[in-house]
């Protein structure tokens, strides 16, 4: 099979498939876009190698076809979405494919979106539902008929070539595949499907030069309201732009010829081949490195684990029961976790060197079945996945705070190690330890929760023991291994710069300083569930109007309450709250949230909100700073 894109395109789910080795498509628009834009100046944009499987066994390989229409975002679509669209490949149904694509899948898939595909995305924005059909829109890949580099002495259209995704109107909104006017400059988007004549699947064609005129350029212009006298300016007719702009896309993407390379040995020689590919170059990147070398070994286990499945029902599976990270749910989040735990890196240093006893390890940690918890299969690794996922969302912390992502990888290995450790007792010591990790930033210390340093706690996590029950996530000791130190003055800068940002969520912390310091009073929420706990005005914002020029959004107005005691206070203010209840638990209350020796009075609440956050930094000091 020679490289001539046609003949590629053509040949796609038809002669031309996957094999399970490779990592799922990838690429964002603005990748495909970019692309075409590649191929139609003529740049080199690097090698296809293709394995010819006559003759050689692909009886090992799981094969599967390339998309065709493209869920482009993270978002879980709703069930409305058409059926043709998937954020995955399928298996292929022809199980004696003529050649499988070793290296360039992400390119010669993205041709094969772009020429005779589509794509939908998410639209709604924050605040919107992604499980409604009416936050989705369909777009298709469409090129500029009045952008070329030679016709650029009229200024009323582009003098260059571009593609872009364009809404069809699939599924609302309006179509965007037509004449447009802009700016005063002219553009007709016309997609790349209308330059391809048949299907894709093997009886396709590129619609040649000699048609363009009467099959596109003519109706799409005719249709257009375009006034007679700027159809020619300075010379140039924006008929004959149109015609070059076409020409130059059969020429240079349509009947180009991309570099490949054929391969013709054996199926056992495939798996080598493919690690030192993609060894060679900067992609792909580790996580898809890593579920190459899953797939290039457990499939053929005599349990028959295909993980590249698995890890895509499990993607879905926790999009769906934990929404409120559903952007961040993803593959890359089950192969780090997998990494975590056979104890290894998930960088490209690490990875090379794999053995097989890692992979026979990491298939045994899969397959864990712990009888003392009743759990089988599989769902020992979910499980204990899902109560990091619990345990961090019932804390109140969200992704806006930091990124905990690193942290859900960390803390699925303490609860898969330590089959004791319960939720309900970890929610208030992890959102403790994440309070003490933000302290620390305030310091200077950047990104406590990263990626890099939750590698090096996964090193210490192996290293320790429980020896007490209930069984607790040791964050203390972690934060200690990096030889963290608190100044006053990062306190003071802690302080002084906690603002609060609203949430109807009850405790649902959105703003770093905050959590850094109601977090680590820990009085406030000792003895109780923190998921249980509200962020409250202790002068209600609502009294805003009888309180002037002051900031009620400060650290020194803000305190943790049960969420049944925020809502009988409701928005009284704070004297009239606290004179409602009983000696004891008024008390109890300006003790927990550190109160000053100021009466909460409105004609007070400048003075008293200074002296507060005066109070709270000596509680941080004396706790947490060391001398």
């Amino acid at each position: 099979m020679d490289g001539e894109v046609e003949e590629l395109v053509n040949g796609i789910n038809d002669r031309i498939y996957l094999p399970g080795l490779q990592r799922e498509f990838v690429w964002r628009p603005k990748q495909i876009e970019s692309l075409f834009d590649s191929l139609m100046w003529e740049y080199p944009v690097g090698i296809i190698t293709i394995w010819k499987t006559r003759g050689g066994s692909v009886d090992n390989y799981t094969t599967y076809e390339f998309l065709n229409s493209y869920v482009a975002d993270n978002h879980k679509p709703p069930t409305e979405i058409p059926t043709r669209f998937d954020s995955y490949n399928n298996r292929a149904k022809n199980d004696e494919p003529e050649f499988l694509i070793i290296d360039g899948q992400q390119r010669l898939n993205s041709l094969y979106i772009g020429i005779c595909g589509d794509i939908t995305r998410y639209v709604g924005g924050q605040g919107r539902s992604s499980s409604e059909i009416r936050n989705w829109r369909v777009s298709t890949l469409c090129v500029d008929l009045f952008g070329h580099p030679n016709h650029d002495k009229r200024k009323d259209i582009r003098g260059d070539y571009k593609f872009e995704f364009r809404r069809t109107g699939e599924l609302g909104g309006s179509d965007e595949t037509h004449y447009e006017k802009r700016a005063g400059n002219h553009s007709l988007w016309v997609p790349i499907s209308e330059f391809w004549v048949g299907d894709c699947n093997g009886s396709g064609e590129a619609m040649r030069p000699g048609s363009f005129r009467s099959k596109i350029i003519d109706p799409y212009i005719g249709n257009a309201p375009i006034p007679s006298k700027e159809q020619d300016k300075n010379g140039t007719d924006l008929s004959t732009v149109a015609n070059d702009v076409a020409r130059d896309l059969y020429d240079n993407v349509m009947t180009s010829e991309l570099d490949t390379n054929s391969i013709k040995k054996t199926g056992s020689h495939i798996p080598e081949i493919f690690q030192r590919l993609n060894r060679e170059g900067e992609d792909p990147k580790p996580y898809q490195l890593f579920m190459s070398q899953l797939m290039s070994y457990w499939p053929y286990l005599n349990d028959s684990i295909n993980p590249r499945e698995e890890i895509r029902q499990w993607v879905e599976e926790f999009k769906t029961e934990f929404p409120e990270y559903e952007q961040h749910i993803d593959r890359k989040l089950f192969a780090r976790y997998s990494a975590y735990l056979i104890n290894i890196d998930l960088l490209h240093s690490g990875l090379k060197s794999i053995s097989k006893e890692d992979m026979d390890k990491l298939h045994e940690k899969w397959r864990f079945n712990e009888p003392t918890v009743e759990i089988t299969g599989y769902d020992w690794y979910k499980d204990s996945f899902k109560k990091a996922f619990k345990t961090i969302i019932r804390s109140g912390i969200r992704h806006k705070v930091m990124n905990t992502m690193p942290l859900f990888c960390l803390l699925g290995v303490f609860y898969y190690e330590n089959p004791d450790a319960r939720v309900e007792d970890n929610i208030n010591e992890v959102f403790h330890f994440i309070s003490k990790a933000l302290l620390f930033e305030q310091a200077g210390f950047s990104s406590t929760i990263s990626h890099g340093k939750c590698r090096n706690w996964r090193r210490e996590l192996f290293k320790w023991n429980a020896s007490e029950h209930p069984v607790t996530f040791p964050g203390n000791m972690l934060l200690e291994s990096e030889g963290f130190v608190i100044s006053r003055q990062a306190v003071e800068q802690a302080v002084n710069r906690s603002k609060y940002e609203h949430s109807s969520q009850g405790v649902e912390f959105r703003n770093n300083s905050v959590v850094a310091i109601l977090g680590l009073i820990k009085e406030a929420y000792r003895g109780y569930d923190i998921s249980d706990y509200a962020v409250d005005h202790i002068f209600p914002k609502s009294k805003q109007n009888q309180i002037n020029s002051v900031d009620l959004d400060r650290i020194g107005n803000l305190q943790l309450l049960p969420q049944s005691a925020n809502k009988k206070k409701s928005d009284k203010l704070p004297n009239d709250w606290l004179n409602g209840l009983d000696q004891a638990a008024a008390d109890g209350v300006k003790s927990a949230n550190q109160y000053p020796d100021v009466e909460p009075k409105k004609d007070n609440a400048e003075r008293f909100i200074q002296e507060r956050e005066e109070k709270l930094i000596e509680y941080l000091v004396d706790n947490y700073v060391e001398e």
